[in-house]
């Protein structure tokens, strides 16, 4: 379950990745996919505006958010699957 929590944001990324390179880039591409490409990185996108600027615009819309994603979603099924209770069982 953990590592479905972990891979959900890298896939998401992957999906605004295909679009930022459809729209050919961020923000003055030909296509309108802007809107879309920051609700598939949130909440990433939230915290990512606290970081210093790269010269690589991909890596600061999407994949910087999903790492952080990631980060997050890993923990809260962790700590799901820590709280949740477990069978014990005898042989």
């Amino acid at each position: 379950m953990v590592r479905l929590f972990i891979f959900l944001p890298l896939f998401l990324a992957s999906v605004a990745t295909i679009l930022y390179f459809l729209q050919h880039g961020y923000q003055g591409g030909k296509l309108r996919y802007d809107a879309w490409i920051g609700w598939l990185c949130l909440p990433g996108t939230l915290l990512v505006g606290s970081l210093p600027e790269s010269k690589f615009k991909l890596l600061d819309v999407i994949w910087i958010p999903a790492v952080i994603n990631s980060f997050i979603f890993g923990c809260s099924g962790l700590l799901v699957q820590l709280l949740r209770p477990h069978e014990k069982t005898s042989i």
